[in-house]
């Protein structure tokens, strides 16, 4: 085979002929071998012993295939259920979760919904943050006072007591005689 010419068109041109001619010889042969088969003989209607072994030997396949699918359809259902029980438990595990909230949540719905309940709970936190800077005042003046005198061990624990039973004294009496 040789190329001849500078295109691809010419170049190519003896090779896709030479396929062509292939290709279709081929198909004439294939032809041929088809007319000059012999017709086939006819099954009769007796079945020979090889096509009742092949029956039973299919039909225990069909068996083995048909309780295999059932087997496989078995295991489907089974998967099924279980996702369903995981998907149900998943969503009472949400509703506790829920209820949970909303029994936690019913102090905050109350405080927040009127005014006067808001209010009393921001005096409250003020007079937390007022006790603590309150102590911090005390226990530096406390220290520096403690520091800048010759103090002996009992009196130092005297006044560190002094301090705590004050406040003691002052929580007991708002107690007793500031009245609701």
């Amino acid at each position: 085979m040789t190329l001849e010419g500078t295109d691809l068109f010419s170049a190519f041109q003896p090779f896709h002929a030479e396929q062509h001619e292939q290709h279709e010889q081929h198909e004439k042969q294939q032809e041929q071998e088809i007319f000059d088969k012999p017709q086939r003989e006819k099954p009769s209607s007796v079945p020979s012993k090889s096509n009742v072994q092949n029956n039973q030997a299919s039909e225990q396949d069909f068996n083995k295939m048909f309780e295999q699918q059932q087997r496989v359809n078995l295991a489907i259902q089974q998967m099924k259920r279980q996702q369903i029980e995981l998907a149900q438990q998943q969503q009472q595990a949400l509703l506790q979760n829920n209820v949970q909230n909303a029994v936690g949540s019913q102090y905050l719905d109350k405080v927040f919904s009127d005014k006067r309940g808001f209010l009393k709970l921001i005096q409250f936190a003020l007079i937390i943050v007022l006790a603590l800077s309150i102590h911090a005042l005390i226990k530096f003046l406390l220290k520096n006072y403690i520091k800048s005198n010759d103090f002996s061990f009992q009196r130092i624990i005297g006044l560190k007591l002094l301090y705590v039973f004050a406040t003691l004294f002052i929580l007991w009496n708002i107690k007793v005689f500031i009245k609701n």
